[in-house]
């Protein structure tokens, strides 16, 4: 039995199913976890199921001699996510495709963010939430987060106000 926490994004598969295991027998009946490209890589995550998936931060910051040498590297081994690291993500078969950002085409799109005195402000229009949305954590980077948030949950037909409670009620240390 694992009694700390991992320091690691992703850390490797048997400790990561001893994590599994302390959620379960303590009642937990969902797990939202970070899966690096590291981790995707090397397949840490290997035999696991997703119900869904989501893309962030796909740049260059991961290319170096320890981690991706050339972005098709790190892009292949993004897409391992989905078992089909050989083709695009909207050509991955049986996948509904979510988009989210500020492109008037974006599933979940996001419009006139505003900083406010308790949090940042945004208007979202998506075939399910729709309206003023707010986060108290700072950064626009955050705002792109309750786009993915609010995209999986979504996926995931969670009802609008746990949508709306989860994304103002939201708080992280770091990262």
């Amino acid at each position: 039995v694992i009694t700390e926490e991992s320091h690691i994004t992703t850390p490797e598969v048997l400790e990561l199913y001893q994590h599994f295991q302390n959620a379960y027998d303590s009642g937990i009946s969902h797990l939202v976890m970070e899966v690096s490209s590291q981790a995707l890589k090397v397949g840490r995550v290997r035999g696991m199921t997703f119900d869904v998936g989501a893309f962030l931060n796909i740049g260059t910051d991961h290319i170096s001699p320890i981690e991706h040498p050339d972005f098709a590297d790190y892009y292949a081994s993004k897409l391992k996510l989905f078992d089909s690291w050989d083709r695009r993500p909207r050509e991955v078969g049986g996948c509904e495709l979510i988009t989210f950002g500020s492109h008037a085409s974006d599933t979940v799109f996001c419009e006139r963010v505003e900083k406010r005195a308790d949090g940042l402000y945004f208007t979202v229009r998506s075939p399910k939430y729709n309206g003023e949305f707010s986060i108290t954590m700072p950064g626009l980077f955050n705002v792109s987060n309750a786009l993915a948030a609010m995209a999986i949950s979504m996926a995931l037909g969670v009802p609008e106000e746990f949508v709306r409670s989860g994304l103002r009620k939201a708080r992280a240390n770091g990262r």
